[in-house]
């Protein structure tokens, strides 16, 4: 691949930014958890919340893995990142997107 080194490049930065982003997003709330939660309930919250993000964190990696499979693995980043831009475009016109709802022209 020519280009392969333009691709480690790139996906390097990226992955630093993302992890930095969810260093942004996780310490505080993972602060708020621990301030908020009682001393003898503390081991028993963070036991059930690191089960639940591996359930949670399971089934979206097997289907993903099943879509690779199939599709290939091109084609299914495109799809994650078409459903991506659309998430970030519906997140961020969600007050316009709803006052056209309830008006009744949707």
């Amino acid at each position: 691949i020519p280009s392969f080194a333009n691709r480690a490049f790139l996906t390097s930065l990226a992955s630093v930014f993302l992890g930095f982003a969810f260093a942004l997003t996780i310490v505080p709330t993972q602060t708020l958890l621990q301030e908020q939660t009682p001393n003898e309930l503390r081991g028993r919250v963070f036991g059930a919340l690191n089960f639940l993000i591996t359930l949670a964190s399971l089934v979206p990696g097997l289907f993903a893995a099943t879509l690779a499979e199939f599709l290939g693995v091109q084609t299914l980043l495109v799809i994650i990142a078409g459903i991506l831009f659309l998430a970030a475009y519906l997140s961020t016109n969600s007050e316009r997107i709803l006052r056209i709802y309830h008006e009744g022209k949707f």
